[in-house]
């Protein structure tokens, strides 16, 4: 690996901190006082505990927005495909651009490929320039993290927009078997998702098994004055999802063990549109295999010794598999195209926290490796023709090494201070056939290191002042550097890799304040992100290439605001996103048409009683709407550079009510009418756009026993 010590990064990840804050021993008070002004004490535990900054801390005292959804979020809000229930959240929008069942996720307008998913901790990260889809059963979530903007300091290259990380539920409740299931009926698509668990603890010993499944049908949605089909043709898809755990825990250790494997198949909705018009280009496009396995083993040390609390290793293995399939069958030469991908990882983390006076240091190393193997193949229907049968191998070896000290140099006042180098080396191995046969094959490697700096001030009871700078890096793709983007299966690619690439970069700077008191429930930021050396493609003399084309620079507000009548258990609500991107292209042409909507949010009032000790009703009545917007065609893409499309404002009515309780034995109903007034609205931008349900019934029916 040449660049690469293990020995000596594993040394300097873990423990290396200890030498950078031994002299902070020196400044402390004796022990008692730091005992007492230790900044993770049981006494100053808070309600609203997160792992953003991979570290358990409080909500409060992060310098950065962090969004959460818990598991009681999830049950009162059913949906088939976990991502939709993300869609509440601040500055998060959702696109399923004619793939239905695999919606990509972007935060604050970022493109979906700049936003990390994490499950527990561990990358789900596609290396061929496109976002893993979350299959995850929504029953087994415990809750969901959202992080935005850079996040690159704690979680490597890809978290240049921000992270979303899911964290599953783990063993059981204290009895030694119990069992979960639940059902969610969706009448837009006719479908029903079955979840199903078996978990429990026995002594110092804990498990939990589960798996789900779904088979969805097309989309039903309004017609429009171009047409009245009543549905969003080839928007059916399956999913499968299987997961088991087993742990054990010491009186200062703990060991996980846990195995995950993700099963989906669907296909390309706007495949049959354009066959209308011209049959010769009919075709149907599909994805018969977006699949993923994971095994992951996490072992966390507690208490080593006064400076040393804890210490996490976690590893793990995963593989994905992709195939998309092309039927171009009206053509005058019809063919099967199709593009497999198979990808295998392996990753390893460590993360050491210290404490040492007014210093809780988080520090550690980051190693990902991933071997790639990708074909592109065209089988034509008259054996009198040639096929053509083309693959490429490719690998990339990254490692990342991390420190964060939380300083709480004053009282009421912490400042963040963090810091990651991280090296890649990407490797192509072997080529052949004619799709691959471009000049592609230049080994690259690369280094960075990023900084980021915080301050928290909470001198004002039950209110938290933040601000942060942080910087961003993205490393370009296997994809954009080596295979290109195939499209459809055949002998060529529909756009040129570029071995030359620069990687993205980005600087975000954000001021925020959060307040909890009186019934009040308040969270606003202001930020602002300069990224540069964006990567697109550029088409010339109809070829397509991957270039640092662009330059983003973006403007926005976020403002969550509740406020609860205790004696009513009434809670109005709403939450705005405000955004202005501004694009510079390799031209100098800008332009803030990016098709991304300006304003978007969420306004409704929820409430919420006791029927009695055990049981409660709750209703949420809420709009979700977002305003038009317009795009400007970029230089060089195949639609006409500077012409605009424009896509429409929305605005839907929803209601959801349900009754929860339950002692031992626990229940929950939740039934939501969506879009009431049967509303013809996309979220997604672009011809391929899927249009959203009309009015339709979703309800969820959970029991634990």
């Amino acid at each position: 690996m040449g660049i690469f010590n293990p020995g000596r990064c594993l040394f300097g990840g873990l423990f290396l901190p200890a030498l950078l804050i031994s002299q902070s021993v020196l400044w402390a008070d004796d022990e008692e006082n730091r005992d007492q002004d230790s900044v993770k004490t049981e006494a100053q535990t808070p309600t609203i505990m997160v792992t953003a900054s991979r570290t358990e801390a409080d909500l409060f005292e992060l310098p950065m927005t962090v969004n959460v959804i818990t598991d009681q979020d999830i049950k009162r809000q059913p949906a088939t495909n976990i991502t939709d229930i993300l869609a509440t959240v601040p500055g998060v929008e959702l696109s399923d651009a004619g793939i239905a069942g695999a919606k990509r996720i972007s935060i604050r307008g970022e493109e979906y490929s700049r936003t990390l998913i994490l499950i527990n901790g561990v990358k789900t990260v596609d290396k061929r320039s496109a976002q893993t889809a979350v299959l995850i059963d929504a029953s087994q979530i415990e809750r969901i993290e959202v992080i935005k903007g850079p996040a690159s300091v704690l979680y490597g290259p890809e978290a240049i927009g921000g992270v979303i990380n899911i964290i599953t539920k783990k063993g059981g409740n204290g009895k030694p078997v119990a069992f979960s299931q639940n059902f969610i009926l969706d009448t837009s698509t006719g479908s029903a998702n079955v979840q199903s668990a078996i978990f429990g603890d026995v002594g110092g010993f804990n498990y939990r098994f589960s798996g789900s499944g779904t088979n969805v049908g097309e989309r039903k949605v309004p017609g429009d004055t171009n047409s009245d089909t009543g549905s969003a043709t080839r928007s059916n898809y399956k999913n499968r999802y299987y997961s088991g755990q087993l742990g054990y825990d010491w009186d200062k250790a703990s060991f996980s063990l846990r195995a995950d494997q993700y099963e989906s198949s669907l296909f390309y909705a706007n495949a049959t549109e354009a066959a209308a018009v011209d049959p010769s280009s009919a075709n149907t496009m599909r994805m018969p295999e977006n699949d993923r396995k994971a095994v992951t083993a996490t072992l966390e040390l507690r208490d080593l010794n006064r400076y040393l609390p804890k210490l996490t290793m976690t590893g793990a293995y995963q593989n994905s598999k992709r195939e998309m399939a092309s039927d171009f069958l009206a053509l005058m030469e019809p063919y099967l195209g199709t593009v497999k991908s198979d990808q295998d990882q392996y990753t390893f983390s460590g993360v050491s926290e210290w404490s040492i006076g007014a210093h809780y240091v988080t520090a550690g190393l980051d190693y990902e490796f991933d071997d790639v193997h990708m074909g592109n193949n065209q089988e034509y229907i008259n054996p009198a023709l040639a096929d053509y049968f083309s693959k490429a191998h490719v690998e990339q070896t990254t490692l990342g090494i991390f420190v964060q000290d939380e300083w709480s140099f004053a009282e009421d006042y912490k400042l963040t201070l963090g810091a990651r180098q991280t090296w890649i080396e990407s490797k192509f191995i072997d080529k052949e056939g004619p799709a691959y046969d471009i000049p592609s094959t230049k080994n690259r490697s690369h280094d960075k290191l990023v900084g980021s700096v915080g301050l928290v001030y909470t001198g004002i009871n039950d209110l938290a002042l933040r601000a942060q700078w942080s910087q961003g890096n993205r490393y370009p793709t296997i994809s954009q550097l080596f295979t290109g983007q195939a499209g459809h299966g055949g002998s060529s690619v529909s756009s040129h890799p570029n071995p030359d690439l620069k990687p993205e970069t980005s600087n975000n700077y954000e001021i925020g304040a959060r307040y909890q008191s009186g019934g009040w429930d308040i969270d606003a930021a202001v930020f602002f992100t300069d990224s540069k050396n964006y990567i697109a493609s550029y088409t010339e003399n109809n070829i397509a290439s991957f270039y640092n084309a662009a330059k983003a620079e973006t403007l926005g507000t976020e403002l969550s605001l509740g406020y609860t009548f205790e004696s009513l258990g009434l809670t109005p609500y709403t939450n705005v996103t405000w955004i202005r991107r501004m694009f510079t292209h390799y031209n100098g042409v800008k332009s803030d048409k990016t098709g991304t909507p300006r304003v978007r949010g969420r306004v409704g009032v929820k409430w919420q009683a006791e029927v009695n000790e055990h049981q409660r009703v709750f209703t949420d009545l809420y709009s979700n709407w977002a305003v038009k917007c317009e795009e400007m065609a970029q230089p060089g893409s195949m639609s006409i550079a500077g012409a605009i499309s424009k896509y429409e404002g929305w605005q839907t009515l929803n209601l959801t009510l349900g009754l929860e309780g339950g002692e031992d034995h626990k229940y929950n109903i939740a039934l939501s009418l969506n879009n009431i007034g049967n509303q013809r609205y996309t979220t997604s931008k672009g011809a391929a756009a899927l249009p959203e349900p009309g009015f339709h019934v979703v309800l969820g029916v959970g029991f634990e026993y």
